[in-house]
Formats: structure tokens, sequence, C-alpha cells
């Protein structure tokens, strides 16, 4: 009777250690250039010196988005302003929809996947293509200044992280440049992984 016991218990913690190390992680299913990672904000207002490091979104090294007093966003690491023969922020190209339906989506330049008109996608997710490190991430839109707001150049969205960040309160910021490391759980954090209040 202790033997079986024995073997009873063996082949428990077996299947019970298995069940844990190979548990439903969904994130391990998504490829590692398709961001599905925790979502952060960022914002900038209309009086937010745009070519300050502060009020940019460093996405990878070759995509930092802003937004100057008027115009659309731009990459500041390629582009000084908002182009409009280029319809959008150089080296991404823009969708919308779910990045759950990635495979049906047609991309765009940002303007015109906007229909010219960002106010009106405000709470709609997109889906950005960073064209050169081929990644995708989703952004929604929470807030855009400009036309009868008065507030222009100022915006504000959300935007999906890497699946796998080396990151230890979860908040969706690397801890290498997480300015605060012990943000609360279940809290969004804005780009540099503080708690927006």
């Amino acid at each position: 009777m202790k033997y079986s016991t024995n073997i009873f218990l063996v082949l428990f913690f077996s299947i019970l250690s298995y069940c844990s190390k190979s548990g439903d992680d969904s994130s391990s299913d998504v490829p590692e250039n398709i961001w599905k990672g925790v979502m952060v904000e960022f914002s900038k207002t209309s009086n937010d010196d745009w070519t300050s490091k502060q009020f940019q979104d460093s996405i990878t090294p070759n995509v930092i988005l802003t937004r100057a007093n008027k115009k659309a966003i731009f990459n500041i690491k390629k582009e000084n302003s908002y182009k409009n023969d280029t319809g959008g922020p150089s080296d991404t190209e823009w969708a919308l929809g779910s990045i759950d339906n990635i495979d049906n989506l047609t991309f765009s330049s940002w303007i015109d996947a906007v229909d010219g008109s960002p106010t009106d996608y405000l709470d709609q997710e997109l889906v950005v293509h960073l064209i050169t490190d081929d990644i995708y991430f989703s952004i929604i839109m929470k807030y855009w200044g400009g036309g009868g707001t008065n507030d222009p150049g100022a915006l504000s969205y959300i935007r999906s992280t890497p699946n796998d960040l080396s990151d230890d309160d979860k908040d969706g910021v690397s801890n290498q440049v997480d300015q605060c490391p012990n943000s609360p759980n279940n809290q969004l954090s804005n780009i540099f992984g503080c708690p927006q209040i």
C-alpha cells in the first residue's frame, strides 16, 4: 500500500509540474513581432515641448512618435514635422481593426487609415506596422486636440507593448527604462512606467 501511495504521489506531482510549465500561456503562441503585451499610455498637451524626449514615444530606435503644436503625428527620428505628402509618420503604416485579425487588415498611411479625421476614430483600435522593424502593435487614440478644441498639438493614446519584456512590475515598460519600478498591478501606466492619475 505504501508503495502504491508513493507512485501515486510521484505521478500526481509530475502531472502538476508539467501542467504548470505548459499552462495556457497564449502570449507564447504570438509571434515576437506582434506586440500584444500590456497597454501603456502616451500623452502630450498643446504646451508641451515636442522636441523634448519627455513628450516623445520612443517605440524602437527607428520610430519615435510625437506631435508638434499643429498638424498630425510624425516620426521625429526620421522627420522634423508631419509631412502632408507622406500622410503620416515615416516608416509606419496603419490599419483600422484588431491586431487579432491582422491577416485581414489593409495597411495604408496614417491619414488614410483615419480618413483625414483623427477625432472620428477616438476609442477605435488601429494597428501600426513599423516597417523597418517589422513590428505590429495596437494603438487606440483617446484624445486629439485641434480644430474646435483650442488645444492644438495635444494627443493621448494607449498602445500595446512587446510580449516578453523584462518587466518585474508588469506595467508594460522594460525594467531598464522604468521610472516607477513598483507600479501597482492592474493600473494603466505611461510610457515611463508610472501610473496614470
